[in-house]
């Protein structure tokens, strides 16, 4: 990023506490933080119903959402 450019926060995360770093730029040589959703299932999801990521639904990524077994 530049500087110029919005870190826009996707509607099903609105209201939501962000994770720590969400706003600073991505470290590709440390380990990336576990997902909690599906995002591949998520963007074919949104492909399918003519939106992005960021303009779903929390109802929408309800069904993307990962569980954890603990």
């Amino acid at each position: 990023m530049n500087g110029t450019d919005l870190v826009r926060i996707p509607r099903f995360l609105e209201g939501e506490a962000l994770p720590s770093g969400y706003y600073e730029a991505p470290n590709p040589y440390a380990l990336p933080p576990k997902a909690q959703y599906h995002f591949r299932a998520m963007v074919n999801y949104a492909l399918r119903h003519g939106k992005s990521i960021t303009e779903l639904t929390k109802e929408e990524v309800k069904p993307f959402l990962i569980h954890s077994g603990s």
